[in-house]
């Protein structure tokens, strides 16, 4: 298995406007290696356009994309991840759950992202609990809301604790109780935290397992970030003499199932299909006897799928009467795991003319190839991450697929047709590193999808496109001249069009691919004022990308 950073942080911010200081440190970025995945959680927020702004400023030179963000009034949460993860991430989807108020205003409540990333189910949940002290119990079955409330659409996974890990955090308002504020200022100062933390409401709960089941939280070895007075380091000196405490946590879970593909459920032909929670949504993670039998040799419990390295506050943020928590984390994903379904086709290497009309085409395979030589690294782009080619023959390629009409077309062919893994027509699942894989449902192609058309380095992908087209339904007829324009030379159609199968990696013997045709129209190139565009698949019923082409260049020199 292969490990990704994973950082997380929290802050309620306190109805304040971003701070004029560098953000890095709160998001993790001031030092490297940066996070391959970064989640950020925030409550009490007032002018979200300017935190957006401040996020972006910090994180878009570091080629890091926005893929997700979700809030519940004042409470949001932002998933960002490294652009050259996005091929392995699929199942992008956000939830949201108010409680304040009869649950009517949202005043209080959880905002949570999800994904899969590398086959890996991985969700992160910002809450704003109840406060006051004496409400320790409404903070309780604040939580229990969220678990029973939050569903998602993936046939994987329906609850927040189906998935493989799940990080909680925000201002979870469980108080220090039983002590004054000069008692427990006394400990602070004294670096007895220890003692101080007998007397915290969250910590007694849960080993009393009435909230968080299975979750986990590391060691606390900073001081309470709440109430501090606002701008400055002192403890809160209104009348109300606040007894500082530990409201702002981040905890974790981990499922030590994921590799076995728990409780999967399969239909005839060995595909995933919907299938119920493994577990009771207010148990949280696996019981005794959901696990398999422990082996001798089994060190799990030493070498965890799921490490925390570091937990602690940021004291240098004084703007709110809060301070931030972050935790890092190194979070193992298996080696092999099934592509984004939508294969984009665009031949040619060469800089696309501005005043011509751009000619792709794509297709959805079903099912998709597996990447089995490792996560992407940093030195790849999307895309370009050598796949093995699943298909039901070895034979030798084509001499339609070695034309070197176009120039990047034989490349193309060689690259991406050669360790071609075998697979049977009455079973999809394989065999890869280990454990058995099973190949996702098939992807739903609805006259609601789209294509978007963004630049190279998009932040954000709702707010970066120059535009969007409906998906095609044409597919690539055996006449006219969509074909001669992509393929060029003297071979015959039926040979252009096989050398173009070729390109997409999916068993003749599972699927007969139908190419589909698009074209972005010369006046839209022009109204992009970039040198190089992506086009991105979407998925209405997903609502998320489902395909990456590879970049393509953009030529201000007008063709004649």
């Amino acid at each position: 298995k292969l490990p990704y950073s994973v950082y997380c942080c929290t802050w309620n911010v306190g109805d304040e406007a971003p701070p004029r200081q560098d953000l890095s440190k709160l998001l993790g970025v001031n030092s490297q290696p940066h996070p391959d995945v970064i989640f950020l959680g925030l409550q009490e927020v007032v002018r979200s356009a300017d935190w957006y702004e401040s996020f972006k400023l910090v994180l878009a030179p570091l080629d890091y994309v926005l893929i997700k963000y979700r809030n519940c009034w004042a409470i949001w949460i932002y998933a960002f991840v490294k652009r050259h993860l996005l091929p392995a991430l699929n199942n992008i989807e956000s939830e949201l759950t108010a409680f304040g108020y009869a649950g009517i205003m949202g005043n209080k409540g959880a905002c949570s992202v999800r994904f899969e990333v590398c086959g890996v189910n991985m969700a992160c949940v910002s809450a704003h609990f109840t406060a006051h002290t004496e409400k320790r119990d409404e903070r309780i079955n604040d939580y229990h809301d969220v678990l029973k409330d939050q569903t998602f659409r993936d046939p994987d996974v329906n609850l927040l604790m189906d998935h493989d890990y799940v990080f909680w955090m925000g201002d979870l308002n469980f108080r220090t109780e039983s002590l004054d504020k000069d008692g427990a200022e006394r400990l602070i100062f004294a670096k007895r935290l220890d003692s101080l933390m007998k007397y915290d409401q969250l910590k007694k709960a849960m080993d009393e397992e009435l909230v968080f089941h299975d979750f986990k939280e590391g060691e606390i070895t900073f001081p309470p970030t709440f109430k501090f007075d606002k701008g400055t380091t002192n403890y809160d000196s209104s009348k109300k003499r606040r007894v500082p405490s530990y409201t702002d946590r981040i905890l974790y879970m981990q499922h030590n199932d994921f590799a076995l593909d728990h409780n999967v459920q399969l239909d005839a032909m060995g595909r995933k299909t919907a299938q119920k929670s493994r577990k009771k949504a207010v148990r949280g993670g696996p019981s005794a006897s959901d696990r398999p039998p422990r082996r001798a040799n089994d060190t799990s419990t030493d070498h965890p799928e799921l490490r925390l390295v570091a937990y602690d506050y940021l004291p240098e943020y004084t703007s709110s009467d809060h301070r931030p928590v972050y935790a890092r984390f190194e979070a193992k994903v298996p080696n092999c795991w099934f592509q984004l379904p939508v294969r984009f086709i665009h031949c040619s290497d060469r800089p696309h003319p501005v005043n011509k009309d751009l000619t792709f085409l794509y297709a959805v395979m079903d099912p998709p190839p597996i990447i089995t030589e490792g996560c992407p690294g940093e030195g790849q782009r999307a895309l370009k991450l050598r796949s093995r080619v699943r298909s039901s023959s070895t034979d030798d390629v084509s001499r339609a697929s070695r034309l070197a009409i176009n120039p990047s077309v034989q490349d193309l062919v060689k690259q991406r047709c050669n360790n071609l893994l075998t697979v049977k027509q009455t079973n999809l699942s394989l065999s890869c590193g280990g454990h058995e894989m099973f190949p996702p449902a098939t992807l739903q192609v609805q006259n609601w999808d789209w294509v978007s058309v963004l630049p190279a380095d998009f932040y954000d992908f709702w707010k970066d496109e120059f535009t969007v087209m409906s998906a095609s339904t044409s597919s690539l007829s055996s006449s006219g001249s969509t074909l001669d324009e992509i393929v060029e030379g003297n071979a015959n159609r039926f040979e252009k069009i096989a050398a173009l199968r070729s390109l997409i990696p999916a068993p003749s013997s599972v699927l007969d691919s139908s190419l589909l045709k698009g074209k972005i129209d010369h006046a839209v190139l022009e109204r992009c004022h970039s040198d190089a565009i992506q086009l991105v698949y979407m998925s209405k019923s997903k609502n998320c990308p489902q395909g990456y082409s590879d970049i393509i260049k953009v030529s201000w020199e007008t063709s004649s």
